[in-house]
């Protein structure tokens, strides 16, 4: 006689179909593998979208967990559905965890690379420094409305060439110069006006 709970459908697929399609796929069924890697996608996807608020990075971080599940799960060894499902949603935490640090270390070295000045010596004199804090401020706002074009900003700041840009982050030249033409104009307009 099987629980409630056993019977319960999550995401259409109740926790002994759920078992089932993970044996299999241990024992080397790559349709099985397929099914469970789609459901996990889907079980876990929603749960990335919310807490990044993107769907193209939640969508990221899922395949990457999901490449670390099917890397190891074999050697794992699971009593239930429910013990492989906390296992995978471990796994997923500690892949949301690694954006989150990630992201906060790339908003640092925004941060640093305009209090550097970017290659540019600042001087002493008052005004100078007010430039430097108002440069500051508007590339954390520019970061916080557009991790991109931040992104975008402090590659071309540090030197990268478009090629390089567009190598690292995916990009055509021509998104790149009209993304980087945008944050261009969204700085200036921020260290002109104070405001974006």
């Amino acid at each position: 006689m099987l629980s409630k709970r056993q019977t319960e459908s999550i995401d259409g697929m109740n926790l002994n179909e759920i078992y089932l399609l993970l044996q299999q796929a241990k024992a080397g069924d790559v349709s099985a593998e397929n099914r469970l890697f789609d459901h996990l996608s889907g079980r876990f996807g929603l749960f990335l979208r919310i807490r990044t608020r993107d769907a193209e990075i939640a969508r990221d971080i899922a395949q990457e967990a999901c490449a670390t599940i099917f890397a190891k799960y074999k050697a794992e060894s699971f009593s239930s559905a429910e013990g492989f499902l906390m296992w995978a949603f471990r796994i997923h935490l500690m892949k949301l965890g690694n954006y989150f640090k990630k992201a906060t270390r790339e908003r640092k070295r925004v941060v640093s690379a305009a209090e550097c000045g970017s290659r540019t010596t600042f001087h002493a004199k008052s005004d100078e420094i007010d430039l430097k804090r108002r440069l500051i401020d508007c590339l954390k706002r520019v970061f916080r409305v557009n991790q991109r074009y931040g992104r975008i900003l402090l590659m071309k700041c540090h030197g990268y060439s478009t090629n390089e840009i567009c190598s690292r982050l995916g990009l055509r030249p021509n998104i790149l110069y009209t993304t980087l033409n945008r944050a261009r104009n969204m700085l200036k307009r921020c260290l002109d006006a104070g405001e974006i």
